[in-house]
């Protein structure tokens, strides 16, 4: 590994130490989404509830564009045509 500036894990309990060990000018943090899931392992469950209303969340993905279809037509003999 040459020139690492930073590290984004899962929360791995032993990854910060091994990347400071072999890195250490690196700087390693947590995947939001992990760091959210994570939360609740110190939360009582009782109040998990009011947690989850307050963490904040990732920002969703936009729906995924339709496409046009690349195979048109299947004329009768069996030969594609993308109507190009």
């Amino acid at each position: 590994m040459h020139d690492v500036s930073f590290l984004v894990c899962d929360g791995l309990k032993g990854l910060p130490d091994a990347v400071a060990d072999v890195s250490p000018h690196t700087v390693v943090q947590a995947c939001v989404v992990h760091l959210i899931r994570n939360i609740f392992r110190l939360v009582a469950r009782q109040d998990r509830d009011a947690v989850n209303g307050a963490s904040p969340r990732p920002a969703p993905h936009p729906p995924p564009t339709p496409r046009q279809p690349r195979w048109r037509t299947w004329p009768s003999n069996g030969a594609a045509s993308t109507g190009r």
